[in-house]
């Protein structure tokens, strides 16, 4: 299945909220009267590691307890690298919003995606340009590395399908 376009065109449905992760009352504005409450912000790349604490914690809170407050589910999106957070400040963060999302309270489902690729990505496009040209990379670690990448349209569906029938209160792994 794939996402149909035609339901995202019909202005009527959507709504603008200006604000940020630190704005408590923009995030209430933005929750206030929907059943699901997607949370896809995220901080990849950091010029203070402090920056991923702020952003993919204290932020990922933030709108968990907005999200609580209206009654939603929240839907919030972490990272399969949070299954080894010691690897990288931006993996710590992703682990730790998770248990931060969870004590929260309220309705809440974790997905962690891998990678994410799609039309007009310039980050994962030089891969496939390597791979069509019949050279694959292989990383020399202790234990053999893994990568799982994910379409984006896939990760939508991924996202709707957790709204619509996954059990609260758990964290899934998007592959």
């Amino acid at each position: 299945a794939r996402l149909n376009p035609d339901h995202f065109n019909n202005t009527q449905k959507l709504r603008v909220v200006e604000g940020s992760l630190g704005d408590p009352k923009a995030l209430a504005n933005l929750a206030d009267g929907v059943d699901a409450f997607f949370h896809l912000a995220g901080l990849t790349h950091a010029k203070q590691q402090n920056d991923y604490r702020k952003i993919n914690v204290e932020g990922a809170v933030e709108a968990a307890k907005a999200s609580r407050d209206a009654g939603a589910l929240f839907v919030h999106t972490s990272s399969m690298s949070a299954r080894m957070p010691n690897t990288s400040p931006y993996a710590q963060s992703k682990f730790d919003s998770e248990s931060a999302v969870s004590a929260v309270g309220g309705r809440w489902v974790t997905l962690r995606l891998p990678a994410i690729y799609g039309p007009r990505d310039m980050v994962t496009l030089p891969i496939f340009k390597l791979v069509k040209s019949g050279l694959a990379l292989e990383t020399r670690t202790e234990i053999p590395a893994r990568a799982s990448i994910l379409f984006v349209e896939d990760a939508g569906l991924s996202l709707v399908a957790a709204a619509q029938s996954a059990p609260p209160g758990h964290v899934y792994e998007v592959g």
